[in-house]
């Protein structure tokens, strides 16, 4: 694995080395300032800063820009000098000034800056031949200016390990992680406040960088379907439950609560890769923590369940509000721990990652299991032991009552099979995450295997509580009754029907409207 990495450094040296003996008439456009306000002389040269003279041959009309990924974008027609020559003068890009300006609003404009920003100028570079030398970055580079992207980001290796970061001769910038290689186009540099600075308002320089788009992928593709179907299914589960005409009792209570909180958290995580649109920063943190709330309510709520199934089964009485208290509280209490966590100054393997590379949990490590696929073990461990002592107790209380053995063994068959659906669920999504974390670059099997049993999860759960009690009341109607069932023969006469009237030594007539 050195050795690897240390090939893998000197191969990105020499590319360095090869991209700075390019012989073109034009640099490239990462390498030209803006003379817009630059000052012209009466031979056609500019100078840029205060010593850069920059010859007429070197200047030329652009209409555009180059940004982030080679992206070009319409502009008003403006004069560019090539300022930057490799192996000559070395340029290093900067956000906006940095003692006069700042990022706007994670934007790509820049605004004034209340207050100078002390920082050190004295930063380490790798040369040409990798060694490591100390310069000042404001003496040994020439300054260029541009925000390569909107929402860019600093690095902080101090809190991210993966974000370990090195400045190269060439003004390019190399990433540890995954060995990426940016050139000038790619990022910039502006100070950043550091937390250790305290009350002195000590600055360091960061790299901004942008967040990288991901494309999506087949198993992306198959999960976001899985999630449409799922979704889909369990909202329907929740409008026949609530459109019925009884009035709901407490177990189909817990079981709407159970429901709606699976529903949003299903649909805030499937929101994060069905959407185009890249979070960062806040957003992305609080999307990921909101899935997160509701996610683990769901599973709270169908240990409520089992537990007053537990319970009910020989008490009857009401514990709803307990059990709001339950379901909503514990979870809450555990997102807050969560969001505490994860803005400590814990290592970074202890931290749950969300909100830093992606808004769910980081998938390099194994915070997903401890936080998330560890307490829904539990809870569904929990789960089983209720509902065998359920079962237990049924058996028992049959032999004395025999007259509810319908609804007791219609409650047992229906929560049976959705303990099953949800245990064999979350076997699958810990499988996968498991293999996830131990081969991160391998197509993972169990990814789509999961997302089939997520598939199934809304359409078994509109079956077991809205199409088989139904399809189960008529089969009942059909045997106690035959095929040749007729409404009169349990006594239901015409002046039952709504809209009908009777007028004494009238014939019977029904009302048209």
């Amino acid at each position: 694995m050195y050795l690897r990495n240390i090939f893998k450094t000197l191969m990105l040296l020499c590319c360095m080395r090869a991209s700075s003996t390019e012989d073109t008439p034009f640099c490239n456009f990462e390498d030209t300032v803006d003379l817009t306000h630059a000052q012209r002389f009466a031979n056609g040269s500019y100078l840029y800063g205060e010593d850069v003279i920059i010859p007429p041959d070197q200047v030329a009309t652009y209409d555009y820009e180059i940004i982030y990924d080679g992206e070009q974008i319409p502009r008003e027609s403006h004069l560019r000098g090539c300022v930057c020559k490799p192996g000559a003068r070395n340029c290093m890009k900067f956000c906006c000034h940095p003692t006069k300006e700042t990022i706007w609003n994670n934007t790509r404009e820049c605004t004034d800056l209340y207050e100078v920003p002390k920082f050190n100028h004295n930063i380490k570079v790798i040369s040409a031949n990798g060694t490591r030398r100390q310069v000042d970055i404001t003496k040994s580079f020439t300054m260029v200016l541009g925000v390569p992207c909107d929402n860019a980001y600093p690095l902080d290796p101090n809190m991210n390990l993966h974000e370990q970061w090195d400045l190269l001769e060439n003004g390019s910038l190399l990433i540890y992680y995954n060995l990426r290689l940016l050139s000038k186009r790619d990022f910039c540099m502006m100070p950043e406040p550091t937390v250790e600075g305290g009350d002195e308002g000590e600055w360091i320089l960061s790299p901004m960088v942008c967040p990288i788009s991901k494309p999506v992928s087949v198993s992306r593709l198959f999960n976001n379907v899985a999630d449409v179907i799922s979704i889909t299914f369990i909202i329907l589960t929740i409008l026949v439950i609530l459109v019925k005409p009884e009035k709901c009792n407490l177990q189909e209570n817990c079981l709407l609560s159970f429901l709606i909180s699976l529903a949003i958290g299903n649909i805030v995580l499937a929101s994060m890769y069905i959407s185009d649109a890249q979070l960062s920063g806040f957003w992305c943190s609080f999307v990921g923590f909101c899935g997160y709330f509701f996610s683990v309510v769901s599973y709270f709520w169908l240990n409520v369940i089992y537990f007053d199934l537990m319970k009910s089964i020989v008490n009857r009485e009401n514990h709803f509000l307990t059990y709001l208290g339950y379901g909503w509280g514990i979870p809450a209490a555990l997102t807050l721990l969560l969001v505490l966590v994860q803005n400590s100054n814990l290592l970074d393997y202890l931290k749950p990652g969300i909100g830093e590379d992606t808004c769910w949990f980081d998938a390099y490590n194994w915070s997903a299991l401890f936080y998330f696929y560890a307490i829904n073990i539990c809870l569904l461990c929990l789960n089983i032991v209720c509902y065998v002592i359920t079962l237990r107790k049924m058996r028992t209380i049959l032999q004395h009552q025999p007259t509810r053995k319908d609804d007791l063994e219609k409650s047992a068959d229906q929560y049976g099979r959705l303990l099953i659906l949800m245990v064999v669920l979350s076997c699958f999504e810990t499988i996968s995450n498991i293999e996830s974390v131990l081969y991160p670059n391998r197509e993972n099997v169990w990814y789509f295997v999961s997302d089939i049993v997520d598939a199934m999860e809304g359409p078994m759960i509109f079956w077991i509580f809205a199409v088989k009690p139904v399809i189960e009341i008529r089969r009942t109607r059909f045997q106690e009754n035959g095929p040749c069932y007729d409404p009169l023969d349990e006594g239901i006469t015409l002046a039952d029907a709504p809209g009908f009237k009777t007028i004494e030594d009238s014939p019977p007539t029904y009302d048209r409207f």
